[in-house]
């Protein structure tokens, strides 16, 4: 139902001086603003996922992530050389088959050595630092011991 109703002329006015109502709507915002729950319930977590796993940059990272803590875990893997093995015969040696980075002055192969790294310190303390406060945090006895997990969580 259009009601009509004489108004004056003036600014933002009709010229034949009408002003039309809408129509009353009984349904009220109730139904404009419901939210559809019906859906399986999201979190931060799986919010994150999904974005991420639109974007190459995150694929690119992980593969390089994944191959680099593969590469030091695995040396043996990626060279079959002795990286203690030196020759001075090979003293700064360029690149040749098999050593692609070259040889040091003491003539040890370069590639070998940055492969194999420093494993003791370098890969394996890390994770045996972080992995007995994590255990113990994430044990059931953790919220009656703080003391204890505090002391854990102390390198």
């Amino acid at each position: 139902m259009t009601e009509t109703t004489a108004y004056p002329e003036g600014p933002g006015r009709r010229p034949d001086g009408e002003h039309f109502v809408a129509e009353i709507d009984e349904t009220g915002l109730g139904a404009v603003d419901a939210v559809d729950d019906s859906g399986a319930p999201s979190s931060v977590w799986g919010e994150a996922w999904q974005a991420l796993r639109r974007r190459p940059t995150f694929w690119i990272s992980a593969a390089l992530i994944v191959l680099v803590c593969t590469v030091a875990a695995f040396p043996g893997l990626f060279t079959s050389q002795n990286p203690r093995f030196c020759e001075l015969g090979n003293s700064l040696g360029g690149p040749a088959s098999g050593h692609p980075f070259g040889f040091d002055r003491q003539g040890c192969d370069i590639y070998t050595r940055v492969v194999h790294g420093d494993q003791r310190f370098s890969f394996t303390r890390p994770i045996v630092a972080c992995a007995g406060p994590i255990w113990r945090g994430a044990s059931p006895s953790a919220p009656y011991e703080p003391t204890i997990t505090t002391a854990w969580a102390v390198p």
